[in-house]
């Protein structure tokens, strides 16, 4: 090319575009800072190469180890906390240390869950969210004291509540009491049994580390064993209900219970509340409250108060005392009223519903977050039909059931098919995806598989002094 002479273009090419650079999603202000710090660490060589990173000193290595602990968790989610490890050997031995991990945000781990084998106690099991490795809690619970057969119940906020028996050869009878358990830290407290804890409807447990170290568990009975002034109450307080006053003493095994008939055998009569502060249990009738039934609800323990979904189509709110009782109508109405077809679940500190047998009873899947308990106020949060749901996968068929919430992020967990599938459903994106296939290792129901409860490791040692 001769000096001066222009270039000349291939034909039918115009100039090359230029390459424009990605943006980045902005930043919440914690986030810039956890950045900052995380180029200060990582920052290889000398000195004076943090240094020109940061036009300044290494800002890591000038904090205290609990100040820098305390940033990571009021900054990092739960989730990338376990990245934090790979920074540099400081930051993953400052999250691991048993005097910070407690302060740390845990991610959701797995679930407890039950199979299909008759014998309970041979039959548990914890599957990991994270599809790698060996469960990471030993269902076996070789911490707790000698039992015969434990049963897991609940799982509120790190801890378990177990109902356990044993046999005691001096007195030639079964003992049967509640354990409450921590697994993280292997420390446990025994509670005593009520003389309807054999035959209660439901046993569940509620506590919240974040207002204070004591636990509360609640058993619903549905006992005959309460004077008839109550009883008479119970039935005067109900409403839109058929008339039960019925001799069903005579019933043949052969006639099919009615929606009437199952209703009756879940209504709850009386509530026995154990506080871990008072160290003792308080019973009190229902009379003067509407009558309600339950059955296999999940619940959720929310702001000092314990949720369960009930029977036809209303959820059940009572507080920590067993005082104050309400009744809050679903949004939807379904048409099988004699079971609860939706199941509350607890996330990002809301109480969330969602119909917990959606892939047998319509099609499409419904989220309703509520907004106002007193005025029983629900908002529509997401909606699915079950063809798009299941869009991506075209293997797998809508029997499908809803068994948790992610517990800080807009995920629902839904087993699914015949083999079972654990999956997960990103309702920001809609995106489904396949976690583990569980098998006979996940009991199912008439209609429904579970209970699935959601465990989130607690390494809080509190605890154990308070108890």
């Amino acid at each position: 090319m001769t000096p001066g002479s222009k270039k000349k273009g291939v034909k039918g090419m115009g100039p090359k575009p230029r390459m424009q650079a990605r943006r980045r999603p902005p930043m919440r202000s914690g986030g810039r800072l956890l950045f900052f710090l995380m180029r200060a660490a990582m920052a290889p060589g000398t000195r004076k190469r943090r240094e020109k990173v940061l036009k300044g000193s290494d800002l890591t290595a000038e904090l205290p180890d609990d100040i820098l602990a305390d940033i990571i968790s009021r900054v990092v989610p739960s989730d990338s906390v376990c990245s934090c490890k790979c920074v540099c050997t400081r930051w993953r031995d400052l999250v691991s240390h048993p005097d910070h991990r407690g302060r740390m945000p845990q991610p959701l781990a797995g679930f407890f869950h039950k199979g299909t084998r008759v014998n309970p106690d041979r039959d548990r099991h914890f599957t990991n969210v994270s599809r790698r490795g060996d469960p990471i809690v030993d269902v076996a619970f070789p911490f707790l004291p000698r039992f015969d057969t434990l049963d897991v119940l609940d799982c509120c906020n790190g801890l378990l509540l177990c109902r356990c028996q044993r046999w005691m050869p001096a007195e030639r009878e079964i003992l049967l009491y509640y354990e409450v358990c921590n697994p993280a830290t292997e420390k446990w407290v025994t509670v005593p049994a009520t003389k309807w804890t054999d035959n209660s409807l439901v046993a569940r447990l509620g506590f919240d580390p974040a207002v204070s170290s004591h636990f509360h568990v609640y058993e619903f009975i549905n006992t005959e064993e309460v004077v008839s002034d109550a009883e008479e109450n119970i039935s005067d307080m109900e409403e839109d209900a058929p008339d039960a006053e019925e001799d069903v003493s005579d019933t043949d095994d052969d006639v099919p219970e009615t929606e009437q008939d199952v209703y009756d055998r879940h209504v709850v009569k009386q509530l026995a509340t154990y506080s871990s502060k008072a160290g003792t249990w308080t019973c009190r009738s229902v009379a003067g409250h509407k009558s309600f039934a339950i059955g296999h609800s999940r619940s959720a323990f929310l702001d000092g108060v314990l949720y369960l979904a009930a029977f036809r189509d209303m959820v059940l709110a009572v507080d920590v005392e067993g005082d104050d009782w309400r009744l809050i109508r679903n949004p939807e109405p379904q048409h099988h009223p004699e079971a609860h077809s939706y199941n509350v679940f607890p996330s990002q500190g809301r109480l969330y519903l969602a119909q917990g047998n959606a892939g047998y009873h319509g099609s499409e899947l419904s989220v309703w977050v509520l907004e106002d308990c007193s005025a029983g106020e629900w908002t529509l949060k997401h909606n699915v039909s079950n063809d798009q749901l299941f869009r991506a996968e075209d293997s797998l068929d809508d029997d499908y059931t809803v068994i948790s919430f992610h517990p800080e992020r807009n995920v629902i967990f839904i087993i699914c098919g015949f083999d079972n599938l654990l999956l997960s459903y990103d309702m920001d994106c809609r995106k489904l995806r396949i976690i583990h296939e569980l098998y006979s290792s996940c009991c199912v129901f008439y209609q429904e598989r579970g209970p699935f409860l959601p465990y989130v490791p607690l390494f809080s040692e509190s605890l154990a002094d308070q108890w």
